[in-house]
């Protein structure tokens, strides 16, 4: 069957299963899922390829978002990069494992780098302050870079910013700390 807003609209998850694809008559690889979370059922456009002698698929974006035209045309432009020598699923799994500079690796970094040149108490209020409550929320984020672009050359000011910037900064971490020498990348 191919796979338009109609045709999308009627498609249900049978009872007793939890995932089904249901693929395109008229591009080959380029299919429907349905998954069942809880008491709803996502319905997510995927591609499927073989690469290597594996089979890979890639994710293009919930139903809910991308139309049908939308995700064909995004299935034809990743199997097109299949058709000529790349891998979208390997590409995208790299640049996410490029992106790996969390606030928690950037804080731990600046830390080792300040701990000789501060007093031990200064580095313990320095170590709660940055990997303790107040930027929780940061800690797991999947990438600094999502939030200021690239990683500055010079990622111990970026942490020292953050740092300052809260009406509650202790003082290990006021501007005035920061006058002194940062540690070289």
């Amino acid at each position: 069957m191919k796979l338009d807003s109609k045709t999308v609209a009627r498609l249900i998850l049978l009872a007793g299963k939890t995932d089904v694809i249901h693929f395109d008559s008229t591009l080959p690889g380029f299919g429907l899922r349905l998954r069942s979370g809880g008491d709803q059922v996502r319905k997510s456009w995927v591609v499927q390829y073989r690469r290597a002698g594996r089979t890979r698929r890639l994710l293009l974006g919930s139903a809910e978002v991308l139309s049908a035209e939308q995700a064909r045309t995004a299935a034809k432009k990743a199997l097109g990069a299949v058709a000529t020598g790349s891998d979208p699923q390997a590409d995208r799994t790299a640049r996410r494992d490029r992106d790996q500079f969390t606030f928690r690796a950037v804080a731990d970094d600046y830390l080792g780098a300040k701990q000789p040149t501060v007093r031990p108490r200064t580095f313990v209020e320095m170590q709660r302050y940055l990997c303790g409550p107040y930027f929780k929320a940061l800690h797991s984020s999947r990438s600094i870079r999502s939030r200021v672009g690239t990683l500055p050359p010079g990622c111990w000011s970026l942490v020292e910013n953050v740092a300052s910037s809260l009406p509650y900064a202790p003082a290990a971490t006021s501007p005035a700390f920061s006058r002194g020498a940062s540690p070289k990348d």
